[in-house]
């Protein structure tokens, strides 16, 4: 039995997702439950058999072998026996390495042939989407609207159809799958277009392929979107919602989409990560998200977690009506912002112009009085606090000079909440009187299941810099539903 009949036979339901290795399966874990994140592979070749699986959420992973030891409760001998191999070598037990190690994919350019290809369909589906006014509806309703299609070069693929690998210039695959639905093309500075995904619009729930097709051919490694000078840097897993995000935000901030909370990094990705000050991770609100957030903030200790801050992501916010660019911006430290320098400025006497970045159209504004005022330096004082609190890092510049500098505060000093919120969230923790879902929190959200003290209960965990208890969204909620509770005691 190969290892897709094994899970079959322990009663997990496989459905085929990819053609990755020979074919690949996603169920439900066997060992954490996780929907759709268990990854089978029964024809990739390992060291001692065939088949590989892995768990996206637990991180459970192994070979055939490693499979029967650990859901058949198989020893080593046994297992081998069972597979017919050869049991002649010692097993090499594994040590986990005490040091984080990064680990890249190649970046590979698609040949001349492909990029061509790729050019004449986008120019053919940019055409095509403009009649589709079911699917510019859902863009736009996403955060994408028809300035923002036509910015990005979105198209439409109308037709599935297969195509030879030898007119793309590929030789290692046996057809070019083109699914109908949403074409998103990654486009160069110089106009090159290096990777191409489809959007599947008659994908369903119980649907054996994924939603988001690669084309074979495509540039491996992260799509980064925006001008990759800019200080803050957003990683986010949906390629929809980082377009959205850079939208709003592309004035100060690049997006990378990950396209996937698993997939690995490419060296100019990491080498971007570990250089921005401020790395924001904006993460789904499920299981997979909090896997991503992990990921990165282990590799990247400066990352801050982002979630979104209504809803499963950022698209469902933005349908929410959420004001995504100033819930963010509220996140960030203060000048942070790069604003567009005018043309024939002139800048005022006690205005300072220092560059943050070799791109010359931007700047920051620096007021530098000079000598500075009691109040001034009271001033700085009150928002080099409020820059600690919310990241750890300061950026101060010297007034009293006439050229700045800047100095790095490295030292991140533990935050604490304040008396009245320990006491507000002592007295959540404490009441056995919670309101029931449903019910309505407020004007703009209904409450429907219980798993909702559970998301209060993990932002108090993240402690004072956590992202909903730096914007006041937790401590608010925690006031409402004191009061709602208090209501509900005097109705009873």
């Amino acid at each position: 039995m190969n290892l897709l009949e094994l899970a079959m036979a322990r009663g997990i339901n496989p459905k085929k997702a990819a053609g990755t290795h020979g074919g690949e399966y996603h169920s439900e874990c066997p060992a954490c439950g996780g929907k759709d994140r268990f990854i089978i592979q029964p024809n990739r070749q390992q060291k001692k058999c065939i088949g590989y699986y892995f768990c996206r959420k637990c991180g459970k992973r192994g070979d055939t072998i490693q499979f029967l030891i650990d859901f058949q409760g198989l020893s080593w001998q046994e297992a081998t026996r069972q597979l017919d191999i050869p049991n002649t070598e010692k097993r090499t037990i594994r040590i986990p390495q005490q040091t984080k190690s990064i680990t890249t994919v190649e970046l590979h350019e698609p040949p001349e042939q492909w990029k061509s290809n790729a050019a004449a369909l986008v120019e053919q589906a940019t055409q095509e989407i403009l009649k589709q006014t079911k699917s510019l509806e859902e863009l736009r309703l996403r955060g994408l609207p028809l300035d923002a299609v036509k910015k990005y070069r979105f198209g439409y693929v109308s037709q599935e159809t297969f195509q030879e690998k030898e007119n793309w210039g590929l030789s290692n695959q046996k057809k070019i799958w083109l699914p109908k639905g949403i074409l998103i093309p990654c486009v160069e500075l110089n106009g090159d277009i290096i990777r191409l995904k489809v959007r599947r619009t008659d994908w369903h729930k119980q649907d054996e392929w994924p939603k988001y097709v690669a084309i074979p051919g495509s540039m491996s490694g992260l799509n980064i979107i925006g001008n990759k000078k800019l200080l803050v840097m957003i990683v986010i897993e949906s390629e929809l919602d980082a377009y959205a995000l850079h939208h709003v935000l592309g004035d100060f901030a690049f997006i990378v989409a990950v396209g996937g909370c698993t997939k690995n990094l490419d060296p100019l990705t990491k080498r971007l990560a570990t250089n921005k000050t401020i790395l924001l991770i904006c993460h789904d609100n499920d299981e997979a998200g909090k896997a991503m957030l992990n990921k990165w903030t282990n590799l990247f200790p400066h990352a801050k977690g982002c979630p979104s801050p209504i809803g499963k992501d950022i698209g469902e916010a933005i349908e929410a009506g959420v004001d995504i660019r100033n819930w963010l911006m509220q996140l960030l430290p203060p000048n942070t912002i790069q604003v567009p320098l005018p043309q024939n400025h002139t800048p005022p006497i006690e205005t300072q112009m220092v560059h943050t970045s070799t791109d010359d159209n931007y700047i920051r504004e620096v007021k530098a009085p000079c000598p500075p005022t009691t109040e001034s330096k009271q001033d700085i004082q009150t928002i080099i606090s409020a820059i600690d609190r919310l990241f750890g890092i300061t950026e101060i510049y010297n007034i009293a000079n006439t050229e700045p500098h800047k100095t790095h505060v490295v030292e991140d000093k533990p935050v604490d909440w304040t008396n009245e919120e320990q006491q507000l969230i002592e007295r959540f923790r404490n009441r056995t009187d919670r309101p029931k879902p449903p019910f309505n929190l407020d004007r703009a959200r209904k409450v429907t299941h219980e798993k909702f003290y559970e998301r209060l209960e993990g932002d108090i965990s993240c402690g004072p810099r956590g992202p909903r208890a730096r914007t006041g969204a937790l401590q608010n909620d925690l006031i409402i539903l004191e009061q709602l509770s208090s209501a509900y005691m005097e109705v009873t």
